[in-house]
This record gives C-alpha cells, structure tokens and sequence, in this order.
C-alpha cells in the first residue's frame, strides 16, 4: 500500500508560538509563506546596498504620505507573513503596534532581488497576488531593473513591465510622486 506524503503547514499563530518558545531562534531569519517556514537568504553586500538606497530615498518622498517599513512582517493570510524588504503602508497613529498591516493597510511591495528573483518572481509574487496587493515591485539587482507587477488575480498579474535607471515610476495610490529608478542603484 502506498503512503501519501503530506506536508505540514503553519499558521501564522503557530509560526509566531515557534518563535517565542525559542523553536525559531532570533538569528535565524524566516518567513511563513503558505504554510511554509522559509529560512531568508543572507543578504549579500548589494543586496543591503539596494535595499538601503530605496528605503532612504522612500523616506523622503513619503514623508507623511505612507509610512516606510523596511523588512518588517506583514500579514497577508492566516498562513502568510512574510517580510518583505519594503513596504509602504498607511501611516496608524500607534504604528502598528498591535498588529502588522494587512493587504488593506498596504500600498506596494518591494522585494530586492539577487539571488532570490526566482523565489520572488513565483511563490511570493503569487501570494501576494492572492492577498489583491495592487501594486509590486521586484528590484532586480543583478540586471539593474525594477520588475513591476499590477492588476492581481488569483495567483498573478495581469500586468507585468519592466523600468530601468533613467526612467520614472509612480506607485498606484500615489500618481503624483515621480520615482527615479537610478537611485536605486549605485552610480
């Protein structure tokens, strides 16, 4: 007789439990996608350098429009909280201090990629479909473009473009703020 070979999935309750109760530790950097505990890629030095330029670039540009969270949880699902290396939210008056924001309280996601793309071009993107974020960006490191997808349904995009140093990008919500990719890159 054949045995079926199942998987077992987390919900963001249990994840969180995992880590209080030191099963997770604090060095060990996860997140819960679909059930799934994924252990996070070191960052590598142009990872952090990318990730860096977007978040003080985005901080100035958003000053009292959305608040700027870098690598900080979101909740997506009862079995999804990833944290996504930046996310533009609505500014809470107590700073989501009783909870993280979920897809209703976000305005984009960025994932800054480069060794990650596949992962964040597939199981992340479909998630983040699936929750009906509007607007995500994927910043691909090694081949220096911005990866834009928008229009969500069921586990993708309708829309997907590309955007390169010396073009300009809006988020969704927010049409009047001109982005200027290059400064997401080194010079």
């Amino acid at each position: 007789m054949n045995a079926i070979q199942t998987t077992r999935l987390f919900t963001v309750d249990e994840y969180r439990q995992m880590a209080e109760c030191g099963i997770l530790k604090p060095e060990e950097r996860t997140e819960l996608i679909d059930g799934q505990i994924i252990l996070m890629a070191a960052q590598r030095p142009p990872h952090a350098a990318v990730s860096d330029n977007i978040e003080k670039y985005f901080r100035v540009l958003f000053e009292g429009v959305a608040a700027v969270r870098s690598q900080k949880p979101i909740v997506l699902s009862d079995r999804t909280e990833p944290e996504p290396d930046l996310a533009l939210a609505r500014i809470d008056a107590r700073n989501y201090y009783d909870r993280h924001p979920l897809p209703s309280d976000l305005f984009l996601i960025v994932e800054v990629s480069d060794t990650t793309l596949m992962f964040d071009t597939n199981q992340k993107l479909a998630a983040y479909a699936r929750s009906g974020l509007s607007d995500y960006w994927v910043v691909d490191v090694n081949a220096q473009v911005v990866r834009v997808f928008r229009r969500p349904q069921n586990s993708e995009y309708l829309q997907q473009f590309s955007v390169e140093p010396g073009d300009t990008l809006t988020v969704l919500v927010f049409p009047e703020i001109q982005i200027e990719i290059g400064n997401f890159f080194p010079e």
